[in-house]
């Protein structure tokens, strides 16, 4: 639940999962989509488990859902994570 973005709204926030081993690791980013109205980074389940112990790191991402947000705000929820 690591906050990002400037609007301090409790949906944007994500998940960082890193592997145990130091070092520098590829980033998957998991954006849920299937409903946005029903948005939830714990969607990726155990995926993040099988990523970690393959060797990447892997950010979950929540942002506003809509009719809170339009899905240009919703976009700049998702760039303000990526930043």
């Amino acid at each position: 639940d690591l906050p990002y973005g400037n609007q301090d709204h409790p949906r944007q926030t994500l998940d960082l999962h890193v592997p145990d081993e130091p070092g520098r690791h590829p980033v998957v980013v998991y954006i849920p989509g299937r409903d946005w109205r029903a948005i939830d980074k714990r969607r990726i389940g155990n995926r993040v488990l099988e990523l970690s112990a393959s060797g990447f790191a892997v950010a979950a991402i929540d942002y506003r859902p809509q009719p809170e947000a339009d899905w240009q705000e919703q976009l700049g929820d998702i760039a303000e994570s990526l930043a």
